[in-house]
């Protein structure tokens, strides 16, 4: 028996079903004399001019997300793409996940994303995107900046700048970034008597969790109140914000790191706190936590223009690093050493954090402190030379092999000697400038950046 044979379909394009649909809405022609006129079927013009069907519907099954949001989340994926926030497929189908659950869609998605058949169907119905395997750093190149990323950063600044005509208006510039502090402060040098090879200085414990404070400054060194995030599941009690910076704002999250649910409330703090003048630049690093949806689309709502800094360069391109973090952590270090010495006996406990940094604050976010790190940056002054060359990478990465001697097995070793969850937890660490004391930190520092560790060990 002769198997029946395969109804053609969709033998037309969508921009003659386009053409005969105006024809029959706006210039009164009949549904036959359409169809025949730009070779369409005449139910399938039918079913889109009285409105059964969009007339951009699709043959098959309905997709997930509507067609608008899809357009949306394209739109967002380039969006942070421009921005440097490259998004993995992994990402892009936890946010279809995300948007479902959030409106309450019917969806066949399992754990917490979308499935490899819905990224496959999304990128065909938005060719636009393509996937890119990120360009590899190596070792050498990854310790420090490179130059041909420091050039194309400065370029999409300039070409920011002007498009937002912000030049000569540094009260709209504004970098903010976060850094890392401990009740276990780093104490500074003490006096001891000559001779004499090991000195103790006290500290509040052996170890402490990590808290995370939040600064954001701008070009003309105005200062936003601190966010100050806690390690602890319940609300910050009211004890923990005695003697605080005025107006700090407080979260808790398990770890004591900000993500991005804190983020986007940092947000709505930052539109709260600064002059109503739009529209603003906001430059910031590029950590994941920062990256939501609903960051995004609260920033463009607001006219607020979130640029990323590229990778390991935090140290040549961030203000608060440059010009501001250093001073701060000195100082909230001898504010602890301080409250320890006044009163014998006590230790820097969660509930005297928020006043120390308060005691720190004012003697560091200074308007010098803050002018001088947006100088050195070369972000305002808009000055592409000012970052120093010698404190960058070649643009072509190269080794010297060293010959080995007999002294070298006296030195660390030089496989992997710490896991993968060690590594990512140090690399954050060190860019952030976490002075929390720790001999597996400190062993991971004269390995991957020698020069630092004459710093740290001192």
């Amino acid at each position: 028996m002769a198997a029946c044979p395969q109804k053609s379909r969709k033998l037309w394009t969508d921009e003659s079903m386009h053409a005969a649909v105006i024809s029959v809405t706006e210039e009164g022609k009949g549904l036959r004399e359409s169809a025949r006129l730009y070779n369409v079927p005449v139910e399938t013009l039918r079913r889109r001019t009285n409105g059964t069907v969009s007339v951009d519907c699709k043959p098959g099954p309905a997709t997930v997300l509507s067609k608008e949001e899809e357009d949306k989340l394209c739109e967002y994926l380039i969006m942070m793409a421009d921005m440097g926030y490259g998004l993995t497929r992994e990402t892009v189908m936890h946010s279809a996940f995300v948007i479902a659950e959030k409106f309450n869609k019917k969806h066949p998605f399992t754990g917490d994303s979308a499935g490899r058949s819905w990224f496959d169907g999304f990128r065909k119905r938005h060719p636009m995107l393509t996937i890119r395997t990120p360009q590899p750093l190596s070792h050498c190149r990854a310790l420090s900046a490179n130059p041909d990323v420091i050039r194309d950063f400065f370029g999409k600044l300039g070409a920011i700048f002007g498009r937002l005509n912000l030049l000569s208006k540094p009260m709209q510039i504004y970098n903010c970034d976060e850094s890392g502090i401990s009740i276990v402060h780093c104490p500074g040098r003490v006096v001891m008597k000559l001779g004499r090879r090991t000195v103790y200085s006290l500290t509040s414990a052996e170890k402490g969790r990590t808290h995370t404070v939040v600064a954001c400054v701008s070009a003309t060194g105005f200062v936003l109140p601190p966010l100050m995030v806690y390690p602890r599941k319940r609300p910050v009690p009211d004890n923990f914000k005695e003697g605080a910076v005025p107006n700090t704002s407080f979260h808790t999250s398990e770890n004591g790191w900000i993500n991005s649910n804190i983020f986007l409330e940092w947000l709505k703090f930052f539109v709260a706190n600064i002059p109503p003048t739009r529209p603003v630049l906001l430059i910031q690093d590029g950590h994941i936590s920062h990256v939501s949806i609903e960051a995004i689309e609260f920033a463009r709502a607001n006219h607020i223009h979130l640029l990323c800094l590229p990778s390991h360069t935090t140290h040549i391109l961030q203000p608060l690093d440059v010009g501001v973090f250093k001073s701060f952590k000195a100082n909230f270090n001898k504010a602890c050493s301080n409250y320890m010495a006044k009163y014998p006996g006590r230790v820097v406990t969660n509930d005297k954090l928020a006043a120390l940094v308060a005691d720190a604050w004012p003697h560091s976010f200074t308007t010098l402190n803050i002018l001088s790190g947006f100088k050195k940056c070369g972000l305002f002054p808009f000055n592409p030379s000012a970052v120093d060359d010698r404190r960058l990478a070649p643009s072509k990465p190269f080794c010297v092999p060293q010959e080995s001697t007999e002294d070298d097995n006296e030195s660390l070793p030089s496989s992997p000697i710490f896991t993968e969850e060690q590594e990512k937890l140090y690399t954050k660490r060190f860019e952030e400038g976490f002075d929390i004391r720790d001999p597996n930190y400190e062993a991971w520092i004269r390995i991957n950046h020698p020069f630092k560790s004459l710093s740290v060990t001192s």
